[in-house]
């Protein structure tokens, strides 16, 4: 969705929503009345998540995963492809702002002191968001005082968390038609965001991303490939988004006719042989 017009997204969608309303209020297929309504509301959905999720893969993976990966990640292995919007030059703003955080959101004892800070694995997940937690009032506080204090930087956001479960998203290919998420990874992570990030998500969203896990338990996200709607089913025609059409060749089709240079008669070869 980088770089598609918000305004003609919508418009497609608005144009889908008149027509089910059309179908819907002169009963034309009154036995699908039921499906029509709920095709109504996916489109609602959409007029909502479709602008969200274009400013989400502009803005995520956000400051406090950023600075993260700035001082934990030696390279960029596997998140090359990505423009990160979100940037931290200095890395004592990284520090500050990501200990700030996990102070505020975690606890100010979540992590012991003088803890070995290291990336212990890495990998791309895909994720659904069950719950989305906003800072809160007592939060926003502790960031306002800390804020007041760094004259020199910018403002450190208020962050909150979302849980997440893993998934496999269907694809259409092989390779996911009987996969499943093994039981021992079959289990809930947290993952701390800015708030104005988390505004813009809805439970049920897809994600896929890149986690890094430390060496004391927390995870971050240090890149994000995709970002799916609530109400992502998928169809079939997804596979036809990259076809192009058959190049013509004016080369005649092979025949039996045709004569092979080192062939003995056999198949491709002179029919009949020679003579006596």
């Amino acid at each position: 969705m980088v770089g598609s017009s918000v305004a003609e997204l919508q418009m497609g969608v608005e144009v889908v929503l008149n027509f089910l309303k059309y179908v819907d209020r002169h009963d034309v297929c009154p036995e699908y009345a039921e499906d029509i309504k709920n095709a109504q509301k996916v489109c609602l959905r959409a007029l909502e998540e479709t602008p969200a999720i274009i400013q989400l893969i502009e803005m995520a993976p956000g400051h406090f995963n950023t600075a993260l990966r700035m001082l934990h990640c030696t390279d960029d292995e596997g998140s090359s492809d990505y423009t990160f919007m979100e940037t931290i030059s200095d890395p004592k703003l990284a520090k500050i702002s990501h200990a700030a955080t996990i102070s505020i959101v975690l606890g100010p004892n979540s992590i012991p002191p003088n803890t070995e800070w290291s990336v212990l694995n890495a990998e791309e997940l895909t994720f659904e968001i069950l719950a989305i937690a906003l800072p809160t009032d007592a939060a926003r506080a502790k960031y306002r005082s800390i804020n007041e204090h760094l004259t020199e930087y910018p403002d450190i956001q208020p962050c909150g968390t979302i849980t997440v479960r893993p998934i496999v998203l269907r694809d259409g290919w092989d390779n996911t038609a009987t996969a499943t998420v093994a039981p021992e990874a079959d289990v809930e992570s947290q993952f701390i965001l800015e708030e104005d990030i988390l505004r813009l998500m809805t439970v049920g969203m897809k994600l896929t991303v890149g986690v890094c896990t430390l060496s004391m338990g927390l995870q971050f996200i240090k890149y994000v490939k995709a970002i799916r709607p609530s109400y992502y089913v998928f169809l079939p025609q997804e596979l036809m988004f990259n076809f192009k059409e058959p190049v013509p060749n004016e080369r005649p089709a092979r025949s039996v006719h045709d004569r092979d240079d080192g062939d003995d008669g056999g198949v491709g070869g002179s029919v009949g042989g020679g003579d006596d």
